[in-house]
């Protein structure tokens, strides 16, 4: 059964929300952080748990920056990793009650730490990914108001990674984002 998921795009203090989407968008992927130090795979909740702990242990103190704690990070990197699937659909978000980009899943769970969304050098420095086929439709970033209804509140729920409870249907979606401007057949690739 195809899920619909909801991303936030980034919450990092060195990055703008907006410019962390552009470049999810332009790599064709959609990404999470909580560095654990190394690919997930295979992964325990307790190695999680610990990879992250580890990681932040050897990163300078930023007693401003308000961290989640390692076991919440555990549970997006496994959401992100095991919860989503091929064919899933997933809405990119960020603060401001924007929507930057809709897109189909098309990769599995993967770690990357090249491109620029995953470069440790990077301003994103997001190295848990997938593969997204966004859709070229849609004309956004917009806002959240244009979703259907069902979707208005359910799409700021706090956490990271984020999936619609109810029986979700592709067409009702394109649909209401066409009606409402936000979808045009004419701006496919």
């Amino acid at each position: 059964m195809q899920k619909l998921v909801r991303i936030i795009s980034h919450r990092g203090d060195t990055l703008s929300p907006e410019r962390a989407a552009e470049l999810k968008i332009k790599e064709g992927v959609v990404s999470i952080g909580f560095d654990n130090g190394e690919d997930a795979r295979g992964k325990s909740f307790e190695e999680l748990v610990q990879g992250i702990i580890d990681t932040r242990n050897k990163k300078p103190k930023k007693p401003e920056k308000d961290y989640s704690t390692p076991e919440h990070g555990a549970r997006m990197i496994m959401k992100f990793r095991d919860g989503i699937n091929i064919g899933d659909v997933v809405i990119l978000y960020h603060k401001n009650n924007m929507v930057s980009a809709i897109g189909d899943v098309v990769g599995d769970y993967r770690y990357d730490k090249q491109n620029p969304v995953g470069d440790p050098e990077g301003d994103v420095k997001h190295h848990h990914q997938r593969y997204v086929r966004w859709w070229p439709e849609i004309v956004g970033p917009f806002h959240r108001e244009l979703l259907p209804s069902e979707l208005f509140k359910w799409i700021v729920h706090q956490y990271t990674v984020h999936f619609y409870k109810e029986m979700f249907n592709k067409k009702w979606l394109v649909e209401t984002l066409m009606n409402n401007g936000v979808y045009s057949d004419s701006n496919q690739n």
